[in-house]
């Protein structure tokens, strides 16, 4: 009887939970796609839902939804800085992707990416509980290999030390994308670091 009542309350508690997944790891400009999904222990029908990103450092560019069998609407606003989202099916939803959202890192540093869950119900309109998890993605400065926050000599040396075979191939550093970091590459980022040219 304990061991029963010993596995009983170790079995983990499930609920609906809604969560990101993808990369979590871009340079400025660049663009990274992660997935809404969604894990339910009973068919939702319906789902209201607020994502919120620091709009210095993200832009939603695309929110595509991956739900059949339902109605969904998106109201974005990349100036505030968030995404509202709501789905009705009276089929319901379990579990799965629920959309794909694709950003553009417009700034150095971390940036978290939060949903909130304004309205929960099931197919009969009963309101649920959930859960909702935050996800960070570190967005890199082009260059910045010592992390720093800018380009500086400090990375400049770096690059020459690959070039001089001192420190191993990083293709971080192959900004001309010939496949190998070379004195281009050196005088790309020397160039970048003293204002001749103004993108790496």
């Amino acid at each position: 009887m304990s061991l029963f009542l010993l596995l009983f309350f170790a079995m983990p508690v499930h609920g609906q939970v809604f969560y990101l997944e993808g990369s979590n790891q871009t340079n400025v400009g660049g663009t990274f796609n992660i997935s809404l999904m969604l894990d339910s222990n009973v068919d939702l029908g319906a789902i209201q839902l607020n994502v919120t990103f620091n709009p210095s450092a993200l832009q939603l560019e695309n929110l595509t939804f991956s739900v059949s069998n339902a109605i969904a609407e998106k109201n974005v606003n990349n100036e505030l800085g968030y995404v509202k989202i709501g789905i009705i099916s009276i089929s319901g939803i379990r579990s799965g992707k629920i959309a794909d959202l694709k950003f553009k890192a417009v700034k150095s540093g971390n940036a978290t990416i939060n949903i909130s869950i304004e309205d929960l119900t099931d197919t009969k309109n009963n309101p649920l509980n959930g859960k909702s998890f935050n996800y960070t993605i570190y967005i890199a400065l082009k260059g910045d290999f010592n992390g720093n926050g800018l380009v500086d000599i400090g990375d400049v040396a770096y690059v020459a030390y690959i070039v001089v075979g001192k420190l191993p191939y990083d293709e971080n550093a192959d900004f001309n994308n010939n496949g190998r970091v070379d004195i281009g590459d050196l005088a790309k980022i020397a160039y970048y670091l003293i204002g001749k040219i103004n993108q790496l």
